[in-house]
Parts: structure tokens; sequence; C-alpha cells
């Protein structure tokens, strides 16, 4: 398309095909540095060990670390410059997101999604559920049968 607006023979034809050019090659660029500069091996193995192992109450950036073989204050620095969010801020953010999941889909109590989610009891778990989402887990509930 580039190409046939370039070979008509109008006089404005060549400057906006030119300039179509570069923002194609602009557009590429961005692409390859955005594809090249959001990824980070650690933080990548590190989201996957949260994954598999957020259901543990007794997980901590420590224990991620000590997996990855790196020091805690190293994580912390890949998780901000790579994520925007610290390890553990990232950690607590999959646990209400799959505890979201789990309360969409009805069929357990509040404790034994805390429990599945990986935290320690019931009242932490509201806590921190509402502090994330604006509401308790009950009332999140609730509005999703409203």
């Amino acid at each position: 398309n580039i190409y046939e607006k370039w070979d008509a023979e109008k006089p404005d034809n060549y400057v906006r095909s030119l300039s179509r050019l570069y923002r194609l090659f602009a557009d590429i660029y961005n692409e390859y540095n955005n594809c090249d500069s959001n990824y980070n091996e650690y933080v990548d193995y590190a989201k996957r060990f949260v994954k598999e192992n957020y259901c543990n109450t007794e997980l901590t950036v420590s224990d991620i670390a000590d997996r990855l073989n790196i020091s805690e204050v190293y994580l912390r620095r890949l998780f901000a410059r790579y994520e925007g969010i610290s390890p553990k801020a990232y950690l607590q953010q999959f646990r209400i997101k799959t505890a979201s999941a789990y309360l969409s889909s009805g069929g357990l109590s509040i404790k034994e999604i805390a429990l599945l989610c990986g935290f320690r009891d019931e009242k932490y778990f509201s806590t921190a559920f509402k502090s994330a989402v604006g509401v308790s887990p009950t009332k999140y509930i609730y509005e999703l049968y409203e």
C-alpha cells in the first residue's frame, strides 16, 4: 500500500508515503523493544514458581529468591524494574486474583478459599481481599449474584 501511494505521481504522495514508512519502522521498533524490555528470565521463573506454590501459606520472597539462587534484594530490584511491583505484592495479587475466581465459581466457603489461596486464616484473607478489591469477600459474592 505504501509503495502504491509512493508510485502514484501526485506531489504530496511521496511525503505521505515516507511518513507511513517511518511510522511502520517506529511500530516495528517499539514492538521489538516492548517484547524485549519487559522480559527477564529470573522474573519469569519467579512468576511461574509463584503460580505453582501460591497455596503454600509459608511461601515468602526469601523462598522464591533461594529457589532462583539470587538474593532477595536483587529479586526485588528485578520485579520493580520488570513488573513495577515487589515480589510480595505480585504474590498477594496472584492470590487475590485466584480467590476472586474461586468466589465467582461458588461452592466453597470463604475459609476454604482462604486456605486454598495461601492465606493463613479467613480474617487475614478478608482484610487483604477488601484492601485489594474494595469490598469484603462476602459482599463480592453478594454483588456477583445481585
